[in-house]
């Protein structure tokens, strides 16, 4: 009874019939009646085909003769890893409801004039090619979301893929991941992807984003994050491609954040609509240890950005008392000096010393002129300190910091220290900072970890190559340990 109970059931459950197997190739008859069988109790609603194995991957061009229009006319997606067959042959037919296109080759060399299709797939709006040297000619007029995974592409003017993103108006989400991209240097972009709101490059080469991004050109409000690629420098932001992205739009905020496993600065730029992540290569050298009367330790300089227009920088370090790397104060003064709309910054209790260091010198001479007595960051209000108890008070601005330290005071008309959320240990609303700082300290209890505003794309998951972006303050005050260090080098793709 339970077994008649449950069969009935499913038969009465169209939508547990809508993935369709090809089946083995030896074994394609067999198939073909269980794929009618499926295609009748699905009844009208759309149909998936997949193809997840080498054994199932032939023949395809038959058996979608065989189904005919009741199938072809139907096929909501099609995940097809490997083909035998050749792609245009295969997909020889109409897709008018066709959603979701996934397909893999063997990075065989091929030219593949025609559209697949017949050039019939208005409701495209997923495409994801890995190993294919190759991109569909399809017009592509609902196309959202293209992907693109250990492909070889050209990015000349002609090329297929500058082809289908020009035929993509609606384009929204695009990802680049351990691809090659290759092709002549254009005096403009080939073509603008006035839609696009996330650009992914994961695992990819710097020269090759270099040559991606003097081919395309995105709209303002299209966010770019770099994950697991080769690190980024201060030559690649400036070259042609990623600089008129960058410099075209008015950046407000800015997080850095060194990390000393690899020894990289992870670096975060936002506007209200746009944001762009990368880690940065840094450049190391010897502290003078004998002014913060501490043991030698190796200073780290970070990137010199072009974001003269960050209102609001945030300078995040883990809380490692025994770690053999922090900022240098003079890489961050070359990094502040630029910074010239500076009005908030947010610095950890541990790093303050440094960071005001950095900020107490005037400005560089240059070309020969004398000091600039004026101070860097000149419209800098407000100071946001960052602490989990008042030892790190005590630790990085008492009696060993900052009380002996005048040359370092600055003026501030707001300074406000920040403890942490989920740390015991004393937090008085008083400390050494009250004198040291000439006025009065704001002291927060902060319920929730703080972060740097970011826009609405970089704070929701779209999909499993745009997740949700992890703000620079998470886990930050507890006590971390480097086991190893190593620097990120270039990839082999």
């Amino acid at each position: 009874m339970v077994c008649k109970y449950w069969r009935a059931v499913a038969l009465n459950t169209p939508e547990l019939w809508t993935a369709i197997s090809p089946g083995w190739m030896d074994r394609r008859d067999v198939f073909d009646r269980a794929a009618l069988m499926f295609l009748e109790r699905a009844r009208h609603l759309p149909v998936n085909i997949i193809v997840d194995k080498p054994g199932k991957a032939g023949g395809l061009n038959d058996f979608f003769r065989k189904m005919g229009p009741q199938l072809t006319s139907r096929l909501r997606s099609i995940y097809c890893r490997p083909l035998c067959d050749t792609f245009d042959w295969a997909f020889d037919f109409s897709a008018p409801c066709l959603e979701s296109l996934s397909l893999q080759e063997d990075n065989v060399v091929r030219v593949v004039d025609l559209p697949l299709f017949q050039g019939h797939t208005p409701k495209l709006r997923y495409l994801s090619l890995t190993a294919m040297n190759w991109a569909p000619r399809n017009h592509a007029p609902s196309l959202t979301h293209l992907h693109l995974r250990m492909c070889a592409q050209s990015v000349d003017g002609r090329s297929d893929l500058i082809t289908l993103l020009r035929s993509a108006p609606a384009l929204t989400d695009l990802v680049f991941s351990v691809s090659l991209l290759v092709g002549s240097t254009p005096d403009v972009p080939y073509v603008h992807l006035s839609t696009l709101r996330r650009l992914t490059f994961d695992a990819m080469q710097r020269d090759v984003v270099c040559e991606l991004m003097k081919g395309v050109s995105v709209s303002k409000d299209a966010s770019i994050r770099f994950q697991g690629s080769q690190s980024l420098t201060d030559e690649m932001i400036t070259s042609s491609g990623p600089q008129l992205y960058l410099a075209n739009r008015s950046w407000t905020r800015m997080s850095i954040k060194f990390d000393p496993t690899e020894t990289l600065c992870s670096v975060v730029v936002a506007d209200t609509s746009a944001a762009f992540s990368g880690d940065f290569a840094v450049a190391i050298e010897h502290r003078d240890y004998h002014r913060y009367n501490e043991r030698a330790r190796l200073w780290i300089r970070p990137p010199q950005l072009p974001f003269q227009g960050v209102r609001e920088c945030w300078i995040i370090e883990n809380n490692d008392h025994d770690s053999m790397y922090t900022f240098a104060a003079t890489g961050l003064r070359g990094m502040l000096e630029g910074l010239s709309d500076l009005e908030t910054l947010v610095v950890c209790a541990w790093n303050c010393e440094v960071v005001l260091d950095a900020l107490s010198a005037p400005n560089e001479p240059r070309n020969g002129a004398d000091v600039d007595a004026r101070p860097i960051c000149p419209k800098l209000k407000t100071l946001s300190i960052l602490a989990t108890s008042v030892r790190d008070l005590d630790r990085a601005l008492g009696i060993h910091g900052l009380r002996d330290r005048d040359e370092l005071r600055r003026d501030f008309e707001r300074v406000v220290v920040s403890y942490l959320p989920g740390f015991h240990g004393p937090r008085p609303h008083a400390s050494q900072l009250d004198e040291f700082f000439h006025g009065t300290v704001e002291y927060v209890d902060l319920v929730e970890c703080p972060a740097m505003e970011l826009p609405e794309a970089c704070t929701t998951e779209a999909h499993v190559y745009w997740p949700k972006w992890t703000p620079h303050t998470v886990g930050l005050g507890r006590i971390t340990r480097v086991k190893s260090l190593g620097m990120r080098g270039p990839l082999d793709i």
